[in-house]
């Protein structure tokens, strides 16, 4: 059975009765700190995920970023009985075109996925590749199967719009900041002076050290009182004054 746990207001909002299944954009320069972020997320109290599949090329399936959460969703059950919640997928391997089926089977168990995708269009450059249709289906309709898609990658335009459109997270490493600010006009309700505000943010996070990182939430559940829009690195290090900026 799925485990019991009460999800954190601070956390990226992971299926029914708890909120949307949204989509995660994780995006940064190589070497600026994504993939160790995620990893870090998904063992946190914050990620309540019953299943985890990373699909990768076979060499990044190594890191130890990877592995570190391939051993966290390994149980031990009381008859001693090993199981397996977390898989790794090679994008290499034919056995990544079984993703939908994986995702479908943990559906009809009840199970909640989280699916990431780890440079995947940097390999999988052909919108023809099978693997890579898959992963533009699931961004669009993954969260009817339970699946919340994470997609690391190092430019958050890529002419992917209906798969851009549905991302409700973006996690924004060291980028160009023209994009910031190109997104920013696509996702700020208040125009030119948001999209100003939080380019400025942006810049000012990034400026305190390596592997920093501005989290943003269009999700729609920011208030005064807990302002989860815009977030510096952490996600329970709240930026207040931009709480209605989307």
């Amino acid at each position: 059975m799925p485990k019991v746990v009460k999800q954190s207001p601070y956390g990226f909002s992971e299926g029914p009765p708890l909120g949307t299944l949204g989509h995660v954009m994780v995006c940064g320069r190589s070497g600026s700190g994504k993939t160790h972020w995620v990893s870090e997320y998904a063992r946190s109290k914050f990620c309540t995920a019953d299943k985890v599949i990373i699909v990768s090329p076979r060499a990044g399936l190594s890191q130890p970023a990877w592995l570190a959460v391939e051993k966290f969703y390994r149980t031990t059950d009381a008859d001693g009985e090993v199981h397996n919640h977390c898989t790794m997928l090679a994008l290499e391997d034919p056995e990544s075109l079984q993703l939908p089926d994986m995702i479908a089977a943990n559906k009809s168990a009840g199970y909640h996925t989280i699916c990431i995708f780890d440079d995947l269009l940097l390999h999988l450059k052909s919108e023809k590749l099978p693997l890579r249709k898959i992963a533009d289906q699931l961004a669009v309709n993954g969260r009817y199967q339970q699946c919340q898609c994470w997609f690391i990658q190092q430019q958050i335009f890529d002419g992917r719009r209906a798969a851009r459109l549905q991302f409700t997270y973006f996690v924004l490493f060291r980028i160009q900041t023209d994009e910031v600010r190109r997104l920013g006009q696509q996702i700020c309700d208040q125009g030119g002076k948001a999209c100003a505000q939080l380019t400025d943010v942006y810049r000012r996070i990034l400026d305190q050290g390596p592997h920093r990182c501005m989290i943003l939430d269009t999700s729609g559940r920011s208030t005064k009182q807990c302002p989860l829009a815009v977030r510096d690195t952490r996600v329970d290090c709240l930026v207040a004054d931009l709480w209605d900026i989307f």
